[in-house]
């Protein structure tokens, strides 16, 4: 989201020194960024102790209101329950909470605020953000998947990088996205970049350590995502109470809106970059890089966007690892056959020294080396390349004296440089790989490599003295970032890890070819092939747990998809029905309205098919709602072996005397809450599926069992505990992978169009994820199917939840004509059109108004009114807002609220105050039958 930019005004940078930067305390600024607040409280009693001078501009209550307070009020119960169960180094979305209404905002319902939660010492802090859709239209899921996707065909740790920085830009939108790679004394490269065309392109350039001080990188190993909105922006210092203080600094390691150093801000202003979003990259224990995003003007990327980076980050820092794995595996695996080639001289009948300097072109193959010198039993041979033997004793003692400790292997690339007695040495020995054969080291293999002059490009001029500000007398950032080229000499290619690793397999054939010189010759055979073995089970092991590593990912990759997959298409069903409610409320009240007017008996036809067509159409509603898990439940304690005998006959009447039912039902078996009706109709629904993969007849088993927590039987993403399983089985045609793959998602069939919707085991899915259990089907063609239902052990019963009546329990009765005025609030033009003229037909005066907030103003207006009929889901303010604000004025106005859905908690909360609710899409006679009896 774009932002205007306010003038820099940050006016500690100017006294601050670069220098300072590395020593800077960049966890305890002391301020946060002002696009968002942060308050903190006391662990043990929830009173707030600091909040940033900001809360005001986010929450609307002043910070003198807030300081001193109840957490528990700021954030609601639910957000505090989650943030308590918080591990002291986790940082978790706590959910939403919206602001009270505030006549400067301009809005009647306040603001929606993104919560997220962590520990700092003995308090619990609190990010609040302003909602905003830095995700476009697209749910999270979506942008992941398709870069998930692409990662399968990296097979190097640099495709990988350039496939995630791609991604992530076309997620993010940022004008710059680079992956940025640590080099082993801090200084980083940019090793993928993907940019806009007016920006210069800054791919292969290289930055000094400087630019990213240590406790920066120690910052990213902890808080993997870091951002700024706009480097302008001036720090929100964080306010405490004198009471409330201890002079502990609070720690906002893991804040998302902590406050970066100014020299940072600085920095980034220096560079033409106005907003930032970093990705910390971990290779084991350590920061192996970043992914970087900058914006030429400021740019906030709020909770979602940063959540979706993070993903993409944490799966590019594990297939770091096994991509780099895999490209060593490959190096050693190439390298097999010149390892071979000198083992095959050491069995050669003469010394061993000897043996080695006659396989000179393997041994200096072996790890890209031009020289080599083999001190075996006190005599020293030079191969290829190298100084004299006097010099090369003298680096090989040098190296053992200045690396003890090292395992009989040092490597070095700038031997000249960091012992300049062997600079002149350079051209022959500036790289040096030292292997120690013998405990004491008397015998060695040193391996040479030449210096080499090289350009290296730097994002901008890298010298300390770059920066020095005689008018200020401090050390600034840089201000220059272009390109700017050094030639260095003295240091040869580096030695890789798989040259090091290819060393120590080295010295264990050596070792094997000693042991045989020192024993018999069958000793020695016996250890040449338990060596070669030991060798082959090595590359074996690891083969095979890259393998393991590989599919892991896959495999977590595949739930991860699955289960973001099905909650979107729940998020987005939901919300279809409900518009679809809308459309069936004015479809069938038109329908209505033209059938009273008809006089034409075929008309009249017409009018009753496309009726009962529009019904059906709202039973599928029902369906669709049931999956997206927006269906009100009545719960209570059920005992599964009961209700599933007591329907087995209800069962066995629908499937058909040609298919045998049988019941398996397990003593001891645990109560679960559920819904009693709901469960007999997924029951049925499975049955009757079941009976459908069966035509010529079968046999459906239903079977109940305990499932304690820990079990390999339950999900990974079911919460940790005991759960009580019901499953239909049946020997039936069974299902493929691909079909059962979609099994649970709405509308997919198999069957003959017009013979099935689609909805069945969506709905059963449904129901058991919304009682906090899953469903789980297990299939393949021909073998039958077997769909087991998992439901929470219900260890106690919950206090009894009120459950709407959406539908009027009194029988419908022609209603007589009056002259009531009535009030009528619904957003949606089509229904509120359909409601008024009906109701106007019935003899009512009808007052139609399309906001609660015009509702507000002719009920205040002093116009008489009987009763108000009025929408649920409304912009600005619901239906249930509506009447709560209608009453305060008029507590004896009838009000009647419709709906297409809502919540189980909205039921509740409309319930417990007497708001009586009809339901979408209703009957004419339904709505004018309900009107009168709440007149009476």
């Amino acid at each position: 989201m774009n932002l205007p930019r306010p003038p820099p005004a940050d006016k500690a940078a100017p006294e601050l020194d670069v220098e300072f930067c590395e020593r800077e305390a960049i966890h305890i600024p002391g301020a946060t960024q002002p696009h968002g607040a942060v308050v903190a409280a006391r662990t043990q009693t929830l009173r707030v102790t600091h909040c940033s001078a900001n809360i005001a501009d986010i929450l609307g209550l002043p910070p003198a209101a807030v300081l001193g307070g109840d957490l528990l009020a700021i954030i609601g119960p639910d957000a505090l329950e989650a943030i308590c169960d918080l591990k002291p180094y986790e940082r978790r979305p706590l959910g939403t909470v919206r602001t009270e209404p505030t006549a400067d905002r301009g809005t009647a319902t306040g603001r929606l605020l993104h919560l997220s939660g962590f520990h700092s010492g003995d308090r619990i802090c609190v990010d609040l953000e302003p909602a905003r859709g830095d995700l476009g239209q697209q749910p999270p899921v979506t942008l992941v998947q398709s870069v998930l996707e692409s990662f399968k065909h990296a097979t190097s740790q640099a495709a990988l990088c350039t496939l995630a920085s791609n991604g992530i830009r076309a997620i993010t939108g940022f004008d710059r996205v680079m992956v940025y790679r640590f080099g082993k004394g801090g200084e980083g490269a940019v090793v993928s970049e993907f940019h806009a065309r007016h920006l210069e392109p800054w791919l292969g350039l290289h930055y000094p350590a400087s630019d990213i001080p240590p406790q920066a990188r120690r910052q990213y190993m902890l808080q993997r995502v870091g951002a700024v909105a706009d480097a302008a922006y001036v720090p929100v210092p964080l306010l405490t109470g004198r009471r409330l203080e201890d002079a502990t600094p609070l720690d906002l390691t893991y804040s998302a809106l902590r406050s970066v150093s100014p020299i940072h801000r600085e920095f980034m202003r220096n560079m033409g970059t106005a907003a930032s979003l970093t990705v910390g990259l971990s290779y084991g224990p350590e920061l192996w890089g970043l992914i970087i995003c900058h914006h030429s003007s400021p740019r906030i990327a709020g909770p979602d966007l940063r959540a979706v980076v993070d993903m993409i980050g944490q799966v590019v820092s594990l297939l770091l690892g096994s991509l780099h794995e895999s490209e060593l595996f490959a190096t050693r695996t190439r390298q097999q056959a010149t390892l071979r080639a000198i083992i095959d001289e050491l069995s050669a009948p003469v010394p061993l020294g000897d043996a080695l300097a006659k396989a000179q072109v393997a041994l200096l193959h072996l790890v890209g080396a031009t020289g080599a010198v083999l001190r075996i039993d006190g005599v020293c041979r030079c191969l290829g390349r190298t100084p004299d033997a006097g010099v090369a004793d003298a680096i090989i003692a040098t190296l053992q004296a200045s690396r003890p400790g090292s395992a009989g292997l040092t490597a070095i690339s700038d031997l000249g440089l960091q012992h300049p007695a062997f600079a002149p040495y350079a051209s022959d020995a500036s790289g040096a790989l030292l292997l120690e054969l013998s405990p004491l080291g008397q015998d060695a293999v040193l391996w040479l490599r030449p210096g080499q002059s090289r350009v290296i490009s730097w994002g901008g001029d890298p010298n300390p003295g770059a920066g020095i500000d005689a008018a200020r007398a401090r050390t600034s950032p840089r201000a220059s970032f272009a390109a700017w080229t050094q030639t260095t000499s003295g240091r040869s290619d580096p030695w890789t890890e798989a040259d090091e690793a290819l060393a120590h397999d080295l010295r264990q054939a050596i070792e094997g070819e000693a042991a045989y010189r020192l024993k018999s010759e069958q000793a020695w055979l016996d250890h040449y092939r338990s060596l070669t073995e030991t060798l082959e089970q090595k590359v074996q092991q690891r083969a095979q747990a890259l393998e393991a590593e590989t599919q892991e990912i896959q495999r977590t990759g595949a739930i991860l998809q699955q289960a973001q997959k099905m909650e979107a298409i729940g998020q987005l069903t939901g919300g279809v029905a409900h518009d679809f409610n809308n459309v069936l409320a004015a479809v069938l009240g038109n329908l209505e309205l033209a059938q009273a007017r008809a006089t034409d008996p075929t008309v009249k036809k017409f009018l009753r098919n496309a009726q009962q067509a529009a019904e059906r159409g709202a039973k599928l509603t029902d369906h669709l709602l049931s999956f997206a898990r927006k269906q009100p439940l009545r719960r209570e304690v059920c005992d599964l072996n009961r209700l599933s005998t007591d329907f087995a006959a209800l069962i066995r009447r629908t499937v058909g005397t040609d298919i045998e039912v049988r019941l398996k039902l397990a003593d001891g078996l645990w109560p679960v809450m559920l819904d009693a009706t709901q469960f007999e109709m997924a029951l049925l629904n499975l049955a009757v599926n079941a009976g459908h993969a069966m035509p010529g007849g079968g046999v459906i088993e239903i079977s109940t069992r305990n499932v304690a927590a820990g079990s390999d039987e339950l999900p990974d993403d079911l919460d940790p505990g005991d759960y009580t399983c019901v499953a239909v089985q049946d020997d039936g045609s069974g299902m493929s992978a691909e079909v059962a793959a979609h099994a649970f998602e709405p509308f997919y069939t198999t069957s003959t169009i017009g013979k099935a919707t689609g909805l069945g085991l969506s709905q059963v899915y449904g129901l058991s994820k919304q009682l906090g259990g899953t469903t789980i089907l297990t299939s393949r063609s021909g073998g039958g199917t077997c769909v087991s239902l998992l439901f929470p052990r219900a260890l106690h019963a919950p206090a009894a939840a009120p459950v709407p009546q959406l539908i009027p329990a009194m029988p419908l009765a022609d209603v007589q004509p009056s002259d009531a005025r009535l009030l009528v609030i619904d957003d949606d033009p089509d229904v509120r059109e359909v409601t008024v003229e009906t109701l106007r037909a019935l003899g009512f005066d009808v007052v139609a108004a399309e906001s609660a907030k015009l509702g507000l103003d002719i009920l205040h207006s002093g116009l008489e009114l009987d009763l108000v009929v009025t929408d649920f889901s409304m912009p600005e303010m619901n239906g249930i807002e509506f009447i709560r604000h209608a009453h305060e004025s008029h507590p004896h106005l009838p009000c009647l609220l419709v709906t297409g859905y809502a919540e189980t908690s909205d039921f509740a909360e409309a319930i417990s105050g007497g708001i009586t609710i009809l339901r979408k899409p209703y009957r004419m006679k339904e709505l004018a039958a309900t009107i009168e009896r709440l007149r009476v």
